[in-house]
C-alpha cells in the first residue's frame, strides 16, 4: 500500500469549482426527479406482477425514492457563487480590517516525510502575517522534528499519542495555542498563498464558527494512469464540493470535513472543543457547533491541492470512516433531538439515506434475475421503457455536471465505495469498529476488514456469475430482446464492476509495500 508520488505543483486555479450557469445545475436535477419517477412508474408495473412484491422489493424502492427526492432536491436548489461579491467583501474587509492573529494547525501521524515537506512549504509561504504554525506529531519523529524545525514551525507531541487519534491530537493542538482563528490542514494538503486573506472576511459575522473550503485534486492522464483508483476518487468528489456543499450551505447545512477549514476559537470553546471521537470528528464537531446556533460557511473556492488514496486498501478505510461519521450522527439521540429546522436535518438526512442506498442497490441487482427466471415471458417493452430516461441521465447528464469526463478509474472508485459503504454499514449494524486510519500512511499489512471485504464482494460477484450461467443454460438470457435491454445492461454493469473491483483489490493485496 503506497504513497502517493509526490510533484511540486502549482496552486490549483481558485475559481475551478465555480459553475457559469447555476440554472443549468438546478435543472439537471429538476430532470433527475423526473427521470426518478419514471423509474417508480416502471417498478409499479412490475410489482403487478406478483402482489408480494411490493413486501419484498417495495421498501427498497421506497428507500431509494426517499433518497433521490432528498438529494437532487437539495441539488436543484443549487445557489451558484458569487464571485464579484466575494471580491467585494474581501476587498473591503482588508481595506478596514487589523489582521488577527491566526494559529495553523497540521496534524502528523506517520506520513512520509517527503509528503511533509510538500505541505509545510506550501504553509509556510501562506501570505499573512501574525501566523504560527503548529506541527501535531502524534508519531513522534526525528525527522519530522527537524523539517518542523527548518521551516520555522512550532513541533508538539502529546503524553498520550494515539489516544482519540486525530481528535485528540487536536485537543491537544487546541490546548497548547492561543490565536483567536485557527486553520486545520491535513498533512496531504497544500494550501494556497491566500488561503487565509480569502476566508477570514467570512468571520466578520460573529456566529460563523466555521469557514469550509473544498478539498481538491488533481486529476489528469499521468494520475490516471499510475493510480485509477486514486483518479477516480478524486473525480467523484467533484460532485460533493461543486454542487452538494454550495447547496447545503444555502439551507445553513453545509458540513465540516475537517481539513482546509478556518475555526473560531470561541465557539470551539462554546462547545467543548473538537468532539472526542476516534473517527469523523469533523462532521461530529460541525454538527455540534450548528446545533448550539453557530454557522458553517461553504466558500466553494478552491484553496488547497491533495492527494487521494492511490490504492484500493487506503481507499476503503477512508470511505468507511466516511460513512462511519454519518451513520454515528444520524443514528444518535443528540440529532434527533436537536433543535434545527427541518431543511438541516433533511440535508443531513440525504447523507444518511445516500449511503443507505450503496448496500441496497447491491441487493436489488438479483431483483433483476427474479424477472429472467419469473417473469421471462411477461416482460413487455411497457415494462422496459420507464427505466430508459433514468439510465440515459445518470450515465450521460451527469457525467457532464462534473469538470473531467469519466474514465476506467471512476467507476474503479465508485465501484469500491459502494462496497466500502456497505461494508461500514455492516459493522456498525454489528457494532464492530474499524481501527481509523490516516489516508496516505504507507500500510504494510492488509486488514481483516479489507479481507472480509474482499469475501463479501467475491460472494456478490460468484452468485451472479452463476445465475447469469444458469440463465443461459436454461434458456433465460435475453441478449437481444430490446424490452430486456434495462435488465441486461444492470446485471452486465454489476459483473463489469465487481470483477473489476475484485482483480485491483487482490492485486493490491499483492503488491509489495
Amino acid at each position: 500500500m503506497s504513497t502517493p508520488a509526490l510533484s511540486a505543483s502549482k496552486p490549483a486555479d481558485p475559481t475551478v469549482y465555480l459553475i457559469r450557469h447555476p440554472w443549468q445545475i438546478r435543472l439537471v436535477y429538476v430532470l433527475g426527479i423526473l427521470t426518478w419517477f419514471s423509474v417508480v412508474w416502471g417498478y409499479v408495473l412490475f410489482f403487478q406482477l406478483n402482489p408480494w412484491y411490493w413486501l419484498i422489493f417495495g421498501p427498497i424502492v421506497g428507500v431509494f425514492t426517499i433518497y433521490h427526492v432528498l438529494a437532487y432536491g437539495i441539488n436543484a436548489c443549487y445557489p451558484g457563487f458569487d464571485l464579484a461579491a466575494h471580491e467585494r467583501r474581501v476587498k473591503s474587509h482588508w481595506q478596514h480590517a487589523t489582521a488577527p492573529a491566526v494559529d495553523i494547525f497540521v496534524p502528523v501521524a506517520g506520513e512520509s516525510v517527503d509528503l511533509l515537506r510538500r505541505t509545510f512549504a506550501a504553509v509556510r509561504v501562506i501570505d499573512y502575517g501574525p501566523k504560527t504554525v503548529y506541527v501535531l506529531d502524534d508519531k513522534p519523529s526525528a525527522a519530522v522534528r527537524q523539517l518542523a524545525g527548518e521551516m520555522g514551525f512550532r513541533y508538539l507531541t502529546r503524553p498520550d499519542p494515539g489516544h482519540m487519534k486525530k481528535s485528540g491530537n487536536l485537543k491537544h493542538g487546541h490546548e497548547n495555542s492561543t490565536s483567536p482563528f485557527i486553520a486545520y490542514f491535513d498533512a496531504d494538503f497544500a494550501p494556497h498563498p491566500q488561503f487565509l486573506r480569502e476566508l477570514l472576511p467570512y468571520m466578520d459575522d460573529p456566529r460563523v464558527a466555521i469557514v469550509q473550503s473544498p478539498q481538491y485534486f488533481d486529476v489528469d492522464a499521468a494520475l490516471h494512469e499510475r493510480a485509477p483508483v486514486a483518479f477516480g476518487a478524486g473525480h467523484l468528489q467533484q460532485d460533493f464540493y461543486r454542487i452538494i456543499q454550495p447547496a447545503r450551505d444555502r439551507f445553513g447545512a453545509a458540513i465540516c470535513v475537517g481539513t482546509n477549514a478556518l475555526y473560531r476559537r470561541s465557539a470551539l470553546d462554546a462547545v467543548g472543543g473538537v468532539e472526542q471521537i476516534e473517527h469523523s470528528e469533523d462532521i461530529l464537531t460541525g454538527f455540534k457547533l450548528t446545533a448550539q446556533g453557530w454557522k458553517i460557511r461553504y466558500v466553494p473556492l478552491v484553496l488547497a491541492t491533495g492527494f487521494c488514496p492511490e490504492d484500493i486498501h487506503t481507499y476503503f478505510h477512508q470511505q468507511h470512516r466516511w460513512c462511519s461519521g454519518t451513520l454515528t450522527l444520524c443514528l444518535s439521540k443528540r440529532f434527533w433531538t436537536a433543535h434545527l429546522p427541518l431543511a438541516i436535518k433533511l440535508c443531513y438526512l440525504a447523507g444518511f439515506f445516500y449511503y443507505l442506498f450503496q448496500p441496497l442497490a447491491l441487493l436489488m441487482v438479483f431483483q433483476m434475475f427474479v424477472v429472467l427466471f419469473l417473469h421471462f415471458d411477461a416482460i413487455t417493452l411497457r415494462h422496459a421503457l420507464p427505466f430508459v430516461p433514468h439510465i440515459l441521465f445518470i450515465t450521460l447528464v451527469i457525467p457532464l455536471t462534473r469538470g473531467t469526463a469519466s474514465r476506467f478509474g471512476t467507476f474503479l472508485a465508485r465501484t469500491t465505495h459502494v462496497f466500502s459503504a456497505s461494508h461500514a454499514i455492516l459493522s456498525h449494524a454489528a457494532g464492530r469498529r474499524l481501527e481509523w486510519q490516516p489516508t496516505n500512511v504507507r500500510v504494510t499489512r492488509v486488514s481483516p476488514a479489507f479481507l472480509l471485504l474482499l469475501g463479501m464482494s467475491a460472494l456478490h460477484f460468484g452468485l451472479q456469475a452463476v445465475l447469469v450461467v444458469l440463465a443461459v443454460m436454461t434458456y433465460h438470457a435475453a441478449l437481444i430482446r430490446l424490452h430486456y435491454f434495462p435488465v441486461t445492461l444492470w446485471i452486465a454493469y454489476h459483473l463489469v464492476t465487481g470483477g473489476m473491483f475484485l482483480a485491483h483489490a487482490t492485486a493490491a493485496m499483492r503488491r509489495p509495500a
